[in-house]
């Protein structure tokens, strides 16, 4: 009898496994197919613009013969990414 019981118990085991597995594979992320990139001299003025640190809120994307990026800060700089893009092709 307890056998039986414990194969039972097994069988409920995987088989709630395999559920939780299954239920994750069904997660989808949604991708824009055409991003929409700002220029890197938008970049260089945003981050000229800003104080002790910049969040990036855009992505970017370089295009040939645009400026160059120049960060001149005094003290401490950061660049917060925010799982942006930054395109130097």
């Amino acid at each position: 009898m307890r056998f039986k019981f414990l194969i039972l118990l097994v069988v409920l085991f995987i088989l709630f496994i395999l559920t939780c597995v299954s239920a994750a594979d069904n997660q989808t992320e949604i991708i824009s197919e055409t991003p929409n990139y700002h220029s890197f001299a938008e970049l260089n003025q945003s981050i000229t613009n800003s104080g002790s640190d910049f969040t990036f809120e855009h992505d970017y994307k370089y295009e040939g013969g645009e400026v160059n990026i120049t960060i001149n800060k005094q003290g401490p700089f950061t660049m917060n990414g925010n799982n942006h893009v930054l395109d130097c092709k």
